[in-house]
C-alpha cells in the first residue's frame, strides 16, 4: 500500500479479508481436502497485516468493516480480539439485527457469524470498528474529533479461493 497510497486518511474503509473460506464449503466441498491447519495460520498472520495497514488510512472518526467468509474464530473473533488489544484507539461497534433488517447471524464478542445453511446463505463473519481520537481531555473524557462527514471509501479485497492453494 505504500507505493500508492498518498496520505489521505479515509472516512470508510472494507476489508474483504483473504480467509480459509470455510463458510462456503457447503458450495466448495474441496475445501475440505485443499486446506491445512498451516494454511489457516498464514491467513490469520496476512489479515492481521492488512488489518494494521488498513487502520493507517482510517481517519478518526472513521470506521472500518472488516469482514470474511469464515466460520474459524481464528480469523473472525479472535483476529478482531487481537486487533483490539493492540490498537487502544479501536472500538468495535455494536451491530444489531435492526441495523441489518433482520436477524441475520447471530451477535459474537465482537462482530456478527452467519453459519453456512442459514438464510439460505453461506458463513460470513463481520465486525465493525470505529477509530476514536486518542486524545483524553483533564477530566478523563474523550475528546470527540471534528472530522468532515464527506465519506471517502477505500475497498480492500483480496480474492483467495481454494483453488489458489492446492496441496498434493
Amino acid at each position: 500500500y505504500e507505493r500508492w497510497w498518498t496520505g489521505e486518511k479515509f472516512d470508510r474503509i472494507l476489508i474483504d479479508a483473504p480467509c480459509s473460506a470455510s463458510g462456503v464449503i457447503r458450495r466448495h466441498p474441496d475445501i475440505k481436502t485443499l486446506r491445512r491447519e498451516t494454511d489457516v495460520q498464514a491467513l490469520v498472520e496476512l489479515q492481521a497485516e492488512i488489518l494494521d495497514a488498513a487502520w493507517q488510512m482510517l481517519a478518526v472518526g472513521g470506521e472500518l468493516l472488516y469482514v470474511t467468509c469464515s466460520i474459524f474464530k481464528d480469523e473472525n473473533e479472535a483476529q478482531m480480539k487481537r486487533f483490539l488489544s493492540g490498537h487502544k484507539n479501536a472500538k468495535a461497534l455494536e451491530i444489531t439485527d435492526e441495523m441489518v433488517g433482520i436477524n441475520w447471524g447471530r451477535s459474537c464478542d465482537p462482530g456478527r457469524q452467519l453459519f453456512p445453511g442459514q438464510h439460505a446463505a453461506d458463513g460470513f463473519y463481520f465486525c465493525r470498528l470505529k477509530n476514536w481520537p486518542e486524545l483524553m481531555d483533564c477530566a478523563g473524557f474523550l475528546v470527540s474529533a471534528n472530522h468532515n462527514w464527506y465519506v471517502k471509501m477505500m475497498i480492500l479485497s483480496v480474492n483467495f479461493t481454494a483453488s489458489q492453494t492446492h496441496h498434493p
